[in-house]
């Protein structure tokens, strides 16, 4: 079951799964953050919702989002009840 993650404290993903191309896999209930450095996440499949700097940014397959260093940490969760695969750079 889906539920909003809005109404949830979710867990935080400590160790998440790589695939054999360093892809990260995010089920609807982990919740990734990354720290504060230059680096791109960009999406493969699912839709990823990243909150950095106090702005919210939704990312479908194909979109990538630019964090600079000097932004926050991000905090990645998964859409939408979607399994998300995403890479970091």
């Amino acid at each position: 079951m889906c539920v909003d993650a809005m109404t949830l404290e979710l867990p935080v993903v400590e160790r998440v799964d790589n695939g054999a191309n360093g892809s990260v896999y995010l089920d609807q209930n982990d919740v990734l953050i990354l720290k504060s450095q230059a680096q791109t996440v960009r999406v493969l499949a699912g839709t990823l919702w990243v909150t950095v700097n106090r702005q919210d940014y939704l990312l479908q397959p194909g979109q990538s989002l630019v964090l600079p260093a000097s932004w926050d940490d991000a905090v990645l969760t998964p859409m939408l009840c979607d399994l998300v695969i995403v890479t970091i750079e």
